[in-house]
């Protein structure tokens, strides 16, 4: 098995053996907006995501999200997104609402990937990196058993990011869908 294979695998069994009600895996994947819109590369483009739940019962558990730019962008990086929440959800129905409060990370990677420096001109390639409050809402729906199709809105509230000139300004906002695996009761 690959390396994300057995975080998955790991993932399963600890939150088993923690008392979880149900634990979710998914992946997808969606677009990423930045307020007003300056040569970025942030918005725009495909940003898969990663991200796993454990539900300690029917209404609350923890979330963790991953997503990345798959697209290299002007500065030469793929900016990515990690989040952890507190995530709250009504009894199941057919189309389940979820609302996940936690806080966010932001990256536009490493500063030095492709930047072309010498002696006389140095490399200055611009890194962000930023947190704040990360506020998001899901719809989940199951498929069949325990395959579930949920779309996402994410905000990652707090200071607004700001690169310059060359950059962006405003919040981040992710939209995604993922379809994922319920292990436990649904």
């Amino acid at each position: 098995m690959n390396k994300w294979a057995w975080v998955a695998v790991f993932f399963v069994l600890a939150a088993v053996s923690l008392g979880a009600q149900s634990v979710d895996l998914a992946a997808g994947g969606g677009t990423a907006l930045a307020g007003k819109q300056v040569d970025n590369n942030v918005a725009g483009g495909f940003w898969p995501e990663l991200s796993a739940t454990k539900m300690f019962d029917a209404h609350i558990g923890i979330n963790g999200e991953f997503s990345t730019h798959l697209e290299v962008g002007k500065f030469a990086a793929h900016p990515w997104v990690l989040d952890a929440n507190f995530v709250l959800r009504p009894g199941p129905m057919r189309f389940t609402p979820e609302l996940m409060l936690g806080y966010g990370w932001f990256d536009t990677g490493p500063a030095d990937v492709g930047c072309e420096a010498n002696l006389l001109v140095p490399c200055t390639i611009p890194k962000l990196n930023r947190s704040s409050f990360h506020l998001g809402g899901a719809v989940r729906t199951y498929l069949q058993g325990p395959v579930f199709l949920q779309v996402e809105y994410h905000l990652y509230l707090g200071d607004r990011l700001w690169l310059g000139e060359s950059g962006f300004r405003g919040r981040i906002t992710r939209l995604a869908v993922v379809l994922g695996y319920t292990w436990g009761k649904t």
